[in-house]
Parts: C-alpha cells; sequence; structure tokens
C-alpha cells in the first residue's frame, strides 16, 4: 500500500469517530453517580457545551483551538461572561504548584486554584483586560468543601449523531470492552489463585485539604479599582473571595511551578565507552501542553532544502556521514551536537580499521546508544526521571551479562543493513499536565482536511495519535466506581509523557505508541478495602488494551484507505519530499500482544523515504511557515 503515509493523517482523522463514541458509550465500569459524600459547592457544576462557542479559528483534531485567546473571543471579550465560564465549567482537582497553565487548564476543562487563576488571567488579558494574580489561605471548611467536589458527577461530553452511527466505531467500542474485561478477569483470578490481595493506601484527603488552603484568584482592574474575580466556587459573584490577601503579584511566581528538562545522551566507542549529552531543552511545565514537540535526526551540515543543482552537490560532497538531533517546538528548532551511528566506509584499513584505529591516530568513534532522558521537579523540590532508548548497538541482555562489544562487533552491528536507522526516525513527544477533555475534539461529522499539493504532515498524525489514545483513556477511565455509593478519580498530578514512533527495525517499518510517563492520582471516596487498587488495576488494563486497539485501528484503516486509492496517480509528497522513492507499506500489519509498548511492524516495499520523515517535519512550504536557519538555536 504505497499511499500509507499520505493516507495516515486522514486515517487518524478518521478515528475521531472512535473517540467520541468511546465517551459517548463509557463503559461498564464506569461510575455514573456521584457518592453520597461528593459535594456541590465547587466549581464546574454548571459546565456550558463547548459546540455553542463560536471559536474565531477552526476546530483541529491538533487541538491548535484549544487555546485561552480563542476561547475569550468566543465569549465577546467580556470580562463577566469570562469569569462566569471559568466558574462553571472549569472543574477543581487538587495538587500541588502550577502545573497545566492556562491553555493545560483548558484542555483538561479542570485544575486548582493557581491554574484556574492562571487560565482566568491569560483570557482576560487576550480580550485586553489588566489583571494581577493574589494569594491567600482558604479556611478549612472552605478547602473540604472545594476538594469533596472532585467526586461530583460533570456533565456528559454531547456527541454528535455522526458519531453514534459510525458502524467502525461500534465495532472499536465493542472489540475494547470485551478486551477489557477478559484482561481485567485474567489479572483478577490470578491475584486471587494466589492469595495476595495487593493493600490498598486511603486516600489522604488532609493532605489534598492542605493542597487546597493554598489558594490564587484574578483581580481585575475595573474602572480604576482592583475587583476580585475568585471563581473557586458555585456560588462565587464579581467582586467577592473566600480568602484574605495575602499577596499580589503582577505573574504567579517561578517558585510554584513544576519544570521539565528533555535531554539527549549518547554513549560512544571509546576504550572505555564514555558517554556525553548533546541537547538539552528545559521547560516550565506549565508551557507544554498544547505544544507540539517532535525529535528527528538530521544531517551534520544540513542547511535547508537544497537550493538547486549545485546547492545539492555541494550537500552531498559535505556529508560527513554524522547526524544530530533536533527538537522541533512549535515554530522553535533545537539542534544538538552531531555524532556517528556508523563509520563511513573508505580510509586506511576500512571500517574494521578505523574503528579498530589500526592505520590510524585515534580510533573512530561511533554511537553504542542514544537514549532520551526527561526529568520531572516538583515545586517541592522532588525529582523523577524517565529513560527511553532510541537505539542501543549492545542491547540491554548484553550489558547485563557483559563483556563489553569489541570492535568487530561493533563493525557487524553497526554496518548491517539491519540497523536502527535514527536519520530515518520521527518521535512525536506529546505533553499533557492534565486530562484531554474530549468535547474539545471536533465533530466526527466534518470532514478532515484533504491537505491536497501539499506533503503529508506525518509529525500532525502522530500528534493526533497520542492525542487520540489521551482523550479516549482520560474519558474512559476518568472515575471508575459504583454509582451513589463509592468512586475513584483519576487525574495527573504531575506532567505525563506519550511518544508516538514512526521508524524502521530489521528492514521493516515500525509504529509505536510508548506510555512513557502516565502516572496519575487515584483520590477515591467511600472506599471499601481493595477498592484503590481494583481501579488503578482497572485503569491499567484499559489503558494497555487501548493501546493496542488505537493502533489496530489505524492501521486497519490504513489498509482500507490505500486498498481504496491504489489506481490513484502518484502522490504529490511522494514527488515533492522522495524525489521518485516509493514510499513504505503501511498495510498487513501481523499481530502481536499487548505489551507496556504497542507495537506494530509494518511490511516494507522498498527502503524507508527517510527525507520524507524529517523534511516533513522540519521544513514547511511558505504556507506552513518554514524553519529556517534563523530560527534554529545550537544547543552547547
Amino acid at each position: 500500500m504505497s499511499d500509507g503515509p499520505r493516507n495516515l493523517p486522514r486515517v487518524i482523522a478518521l478515528a475521531t469517530f472512535v473517540t467520541l463514541t468511546a465517551v459517548a458509550c463509557g463503559t461498564p465500569n464506569q461510575s455514573t453517580g456521584a457518592p453520597d459524600h461528593a459535594g456541590t459547592r465547587g466549581p464546574g457544576m454548571k459546565p456550558w457545551d463547548l459546540g455553542t462557542l463560536k471559536l474565531p479559528v477552526a476546530r483541529t483534531l491538533e487541538l491548535t483551538h484549544v487555546d485561552p485567546a480563542s476561547f475569550a473571543a468566543a465569549l465577546g471579550n467580556d470580562p463577566v461572561r469570562t469569569f462566569e465560564f471559568v466558574r462553571d465549567s472549569i472543574g477543581f482537582e487538587a495538587y500541588a504548584g502550577l502545573l497545566r497553565g492556562p491553555r493545560g487548564t483548558l484542555l483538561a476543562m479542570a485544575g486548582n486554584s493557581a491554574d484556574r487563576a492562571a487560565l482566568l488571567g491569560a483570557m482576560l488579558k487576550a480580550a485586553g483586560q489588566q489583571v494581577r494574580y493574589a494569594r491567600g489561605t482558604l479556611p478549612e471548611k472552605d478547602a473540604t468543601d472545594v476538594v469533596s467536589s472532585m467526586w461530583a458527577v460533570p456533565q456528559p461530553a454531547s456527541v454528535d449523531a455522526a458519531a453514534r452511527q459510525s458502524a467502525n466505531a461500534d465495532a472499536f467500542v465493542e472489540r475494547l470492552r470485551t478486551s477489557v474485561k477478559r484482561n481485567y478477569t485474567l489479572i483478577d483470578d490470578a491475584l486471587r489463585a494466589a492469595g495476595s490481595t495487593p493493600a490498598s493506601p486511603d486516600t489522604d484527603l488532609a493532605a489534598m485539604t492542605r493542597e487546597a488552603r493554598q489558594h490564587y484568584w484574578v483581580q481585575w482592574l475595573r474602572n480604576g479599582t482592583w475587583t476580585d474575580l475568585d471563581p473557586s466556587f458555585a456560588d462565587a459573584s464579581v467582586g467577592t473571595t473566600h480568602a484574605r490577601v495575602e499577596e499580589t503579584t503582577t505573574e504567579l511566581p517561578d517558585a510554584i511551578h513544576h519544570q521539565v528538562t528533555a535531554r539527549i545522551k549518547v554513549e560512544e566507542s571509546t576504550d572505555p565507552p564514555t558517554s556525553r549529552t548533546i541537547l538539552t531543552y528545559n521547560a516550565r511545565a506549565a508551557d507544554l501542553p498544547g505544544r507540539h514537540v517532535v525529535l528527528i535526526h538530521i544531517p551534520e551540515n544540513w542547511q535547508g532544502r537544497a537550493g538547486g543543482l549545485a546547492g545539492a552537490m555541494r550537500s552531498a560532497a559535505e556529508d560527513t556521514g554524522r547526524v544530530k538531533p533536533a527538537l522541533l517546538i512549535g515554530g522553535q528548532v533545537l539542534v544538538g551536537d552531531a555524532f556517528s551511528q556508523r563509520v563511513k566506509s573508505g580510509g586506511t584499513g576500512g571500517v574494521f580499521g578505523q574503528l579498530s584505529g589500526l592505520g590510524t591516530r585515534h580510533a573512530a568513534q561511533v554511537a553504542l546508544r542514544e537514549w532520551l532522558e526527561v526529568e520531572f521537579t516538583a515545586p517541592s523540590g522532588s525529582r523523577e526521571t524517565v529513560v527511553r532508548d532510541l537505539f542501543d548497538v549492545a542491547g540491554k541482555a548484553r550489558r547485563a551479562a557483559g563483556p563489553a562489544l569489541t570492535p568487530a562487533e561493533i563493525q557487524a552491528r553497526t554496518q548491517s543493513a539491519e540497523a536502527l536507522d535514527v536519520a530515518a526516525a520521527l518521535y512525536d513527544l506529546t505533553f499533557t499536565a492534565g486530562r484531554i477533555d474530549a468535547r474539545h475534539l471536533p465533530s466526527a461529522g466534518g470532514s478532515p482536511p484533504s491537505g491536497q499539493g501539499r506533503p503529508p504532515d506525518l509529525a500532525a498524525a502522530l500528534q493526533r495519535i497520542n492525542i487520540m489514545f489521551a482523550a479516549l483513556s482520560d474519558a474512559l477511565v476518568h472515575r471508575v466506581g459504583e454509582a451513589g455509593r463509592r468512586a475513584v478519580v483519576f487525574y495527573p498530578e504531575s506532567p505525563r509523557l506519550f511518544i508516538c514512533e514512526l521508524s524502521m527495525d530489521r528492514g521493516v517499518g515500525r509504529a509505536i505508541l510508548d506510555l512513557r510517563r502516565s502516572h496519575v492520582r487515584a483520590a477515591g471516596i467511600g472506599l471499601q478495602p481493595g477498592d484503590l487498587v481494583a481501579a488503578r488495576i482497572f485503569r491499567g488494563v484499559v489503558e494497555g488494551t487501548l493501546e493496542r486497539a488505537i493502533v489496530e485501528y489505524v492501521t486497519a484503516r490504513a489498509r482500507q484507505e490505500g486498498s481504496a486509492g491504489r489506481k490513484r496517480r502518484e502522490p504529490e509528497w511522494r514527488r515533492c519530499c522522495c524525489r521518485g522513492r516509493k514510499a513504505s507499506s503501511i498495510g498487513r500489519l501481523p499481530q502481536t500482544p499487548a505489551r507496556a509498548c504497542a507495537r506494530k511492524r509494518v511490511t516494507a516495499s522498498s527502503p524507508w523515504p527517510h527525507s520524507a520523515l524529517w523534511r516533513s517535519a522540519a521544513s514547511r512550504d511558505s504556507a506552513g511557515g518554514a524553519w529556517t536557519p534563523a530560527r534554529v538555536k545550537r544547543l552547547r
């Protein structure tokens, strides 16, 4: 199916039906009523229908329309209406610090007081208003009331008729239900047979109340007077607040921000092997939600599209065989230091001689391993680091058993045609600081843009897979329990990281959905012993099953799309990006078991179009906004 890469964006667009239908149908284990202990005094009790808001921009599958300025415009840039929207539609979730920021809070339709204040402030600023932020301490009873409102049942997401009538989506949901029930039963039976039930820690309501007492709100300069806008309770009104002002600032303080640091590292074949950091990126977690982050590798001397035959020949002559990682973050490009994944042929002694140092002053260095390391830092200073290998020549088993690879082994493994080529790989990194509310997804009845005449945006297609997974997972298992009696709500209290990869492995294309960091807080009320553990197991089963189901659904749709379009003329993206190369197939995927990383291999009918991957991500035509050397920052 040679049209696979071009079909991928359309396939993801069609998958919106699945997400919306699943949200409408729910699952048998979802809670459908609030426990008696739940409170209704908190915010978000009367959510507005987002579909009725007339946004000034189109709703997209990448959720670019979920922006405070767009929502402020849809509310007529009216400060009072904006206050009422945040009060009625943005729920409360307890956690420490400023985590989600304005856009992340809007995506989640929930946040703590700092994030809700950040959203309200951003919307008012976009409307041309002057604001500042106030900090105080909520009385314990008020903090308890706002925390208890987390278990109140929100208004169901609206789903259009087209989504409900999608036969493909109905079949998907039914397969998901069946798989979840089967897998959960297997785990539950295994635990019972072992006679060991994991301990079920109680929800620390006291700690959550302490988090909620640290209270932030907005003050609006109205007719020369600072007016309180505190949308923290269902009955809140303009000019009232529930805490005494202890401090006011023009911006929310840096000290309460969660921080994220991403590093790309390589291990090279020195004696002994040494490691170095080749790219570093620092950001506040609140700045990442909704930002498109892509990791690619480009030739060391690449300066953009070749300007004619002379430029192409010069680029080829300057090819060093080395590559460098590049992070594409919105319109910004960060480029790291170069490394060699394999030794270029030629030179005294050949490849083996270069690796061993025979006939040369120094042995050539090649990368034995490259990995992504992401460090998450909370306002308290606590840190957690997750690691994701991009490639490892030795492999985990050899590293554990030893000894180190010999020059001959390095030569054989790095020069093999089956070695993973990172220059042919594309990684979409989706950071979410809160849930992705499925109500933000565009109408399932709409038709996705065709993009005819332009190369396919593969990076955007991978981003849609991550968004689709997050939205569907969050919708299905945001809350589980028994109606009217007990419930567990799940929500992120620190950043999550999903990675969607498109690459080659042993000559075969592969798509990988990787939940690299998917931790969420589980908060229960009215629980019996073991309920919290059971709820966590259920969520884990749903996420694991969903990983596999989404990739299977997308690849099945790609197979159908490709079969329907085989007789069409050669697609434009192939002529523009691959200069006549054939695209690899995106069809005929073998069945694989569910695992921590849902992986699907794709039969390759010809070499993977290397240039199509990184060019489609690293350079856009004039309509898409090209990245130019002037916009590239080199990290040392």
